[in-house]
Order: structure tokens, then sequence, then C-alpha cells
């Protein structure tokens, strides 16, 4: 059995907190592209960055992705 500290054990607990984090924008990013009115090359290359780079690749599409399918 491993002995881990209480350091390691935080370490673990933030590392599964940010693996959540990237999964759930990702899949939020994703689910709001597909619902999005955008043409269908734009949803792909949109989807190829939010999935290529889940945590950054989402939050790239909320602060600049969603401002061009309202134009």
């Amino acid at each position: 059995m491993m002995n881990l500290s209480g350091g390691e054990l935080v370490a673990i607990g933030l590392l599964g907190l940010l693996l959540l984090a990237k999964f759930c924008v990702a899949v939020i990013a994703v689910i709001h592209l597909i619902l999005s009115p955008r043409p269908t090359e734009q949803k792909l290359l949109w989807g190829i960055v939010i999935l290529l780079v889940p945590l950054i690749g989402g939050l790239i599409y909320f602060a600049f992705g969603r401002k061009s399918a309202a134009v």
C-alpha cells in the first residue's frame, strides 16, 4: 500500500478537479457548437480545436467563437 502525504493527496485532488473541469468545458462547448446556427465547416473547425485542446479550446470557443455565430 502507498503512503501518501497530505500534500500529495491535495495535488491528486486538484488534478482530479482539473480533469473534471476540462471534460465539462469540452462537453458543454461541443453541445453548444452542435446547437449553434453556424455553417458545418465552422462547426468542424471549432470542434477540432475543442477536442484537440479540451480546456483551452473550449474556453477559446466561449470567448471568441460564440460571438462570430451571432453575426
